[in-house]
């Protein structure tokens, strides 16, 4: 277990740095601090430290006209010091009185490294992360895959969300063609039919747990794609709408197909050309749209949960693997859309079969 940086001793805290010298000039010092993380670079006379080097410093000399070759021992400003062997926490009070940085210093007087704020929370050692994270949602749980390793809810429960959907959709026919007895025999009440289905399904769809289990796997892919921290909290607070979500594929098809065969202009070229452009610039909005508005909605923690789980068990599988590069074949099978289109199929089946048994109206 790593000792608490508030008890360690900062001298093992401290970042180390390369050495500026008294000697040195005004051009190794621009050179050193402009390729450094810190903006301060501490300078010493025989090992001895005397002051820093600072962005600020630079600054006046610049503006003072200072040339390249100043000696570095006429710039040097003085900075807060700590000792090596003074506790995080002793830094901490230091800190909280408003200073930015602590140059370490050992019992000789030698600079031994520069302490950040930063520096005194506790080191968490990272995890091997997948380069690209995909998911489903399942009414069973969050299912992640990287390609090559999955983490979550079975392969198999993704069988849920294929029925699940298809379910949606035949649920809708089957309330269409029963409703449609107490419509009159109208333009318009042609069209409202055609419409009910869809419109049944993307309602129920945004009603259904599901979405919420949705959001929560977005919002976990979201945290590890940023290397946030797995917890409820954090995880909650990432966006519900992801770029590389299904639904974003789905409304690009839909919005092309739907001006394409729409006879809004008697040339089929110009329908194609214009149904390519508004695809092309507003696929990725409009997939957004209905994400944020059907396809998801705000988990609750016991969904979040979830996804947190199947992003535990992804990144274990993922360091436990030593197939870093999925075959095509792995990739597929591991994306789980065999897993849903079976289960739609299934559905789909026992729907004809039931049709077809009681002599139902339904073209299943």
């Amino acid at each position: 277990m790593n000792q608490d940086p508030l008890v360690a001793p900062v001298g093992a805290l401290a970042r180390a740095f390369e050495p500026l010298h008294a000697e040195d000039s005004l051009q190794r010092a621009v050179s050193l601090v402009r390729g450094s993380a810190l903006p301060l670079i501490p300078v010493s006379i025989q090992g001895r430290y005397i002051g820093v080097i600072s962005e600020r410093v630079l600054a006046r000399a610049l503006a003072e006209g200072k040339s390249p070759e100043t000696v570095l021992e006429t710039l040097v400003v003085e900075a807060p010091t700590i000792s090596a062997g003074a506790s995080g926490a002793e830094a901490l009070r230091r800190f909280a009185e408003g200073i930015d940085l602590l140059v370490v210093l050992d019992s000789q007087g030698a600079s031994v490294g520069i302490l950040a704020p930063s520096e005194l929370y506790p080191r968490v050692i990272p995890r091997p992360v997948p380069a690209m994270v995909g998911g489903m949602a399942t009414p069973f749980g969050v299912y992640l895959t990287s390609g090559s390793v999955s983490g979550g809810v079975s392969k198999w429960a993704l069988m849920g969300t294929g029925a699940f959907l298809i379910s949606l959709m035949l649920l809708g026919d089957i309330l269409t063609y029963y409703a449609s007895a107490y419509l009159p025999e109208a333009e318009w009440a042609y069209r409202v039919m055609d419409a009910a289905p869809i419109a049944f399904f993307l309602i129920a769809l945004r009603l259904a747990p599901l979405s919420g289990i949705h959001a929560a796997e977005h919002k976990v892919v979201h945290a590890l794609e940023r290397g946030e921290l797995l917890t409820p909290e954090v995880v909650g607070r990432m966006p519900r709408v992801h770029p590389r979500c299904g639904t974003n594929i789905a409304v690009a098809a839909t919005l092309f197909l739907t001006i394409f065969s729409l006879p809004w202009a008697p040339d089929q070229e110009v329908r194609l050309m214009v149904a390519l452009l508004v695809t092309l610039f507003f696929w990725k909005w409009a997939g957004s749209a209905v994400q944020w508005a059907i396809t998801t909605s705000p988990p609750n923690r016991k969904q979040l949960e979830s996804g947190i789980r199947a992003a535990e068990d992804l990144l274990d599988n993922y360091a436990k693997s030593r197939q870093a590069h999925a075959s095509p074949f792995v990739r597929i099978a591991n994306s789980g859309i065999l897993h849903v289109t079976l289960g739609s199929l299934l559905v789909v089946g026992l729907a004809h079969y039931l049709n077809a048994i009681f002599k139902g109206p339904f073209p299943w």
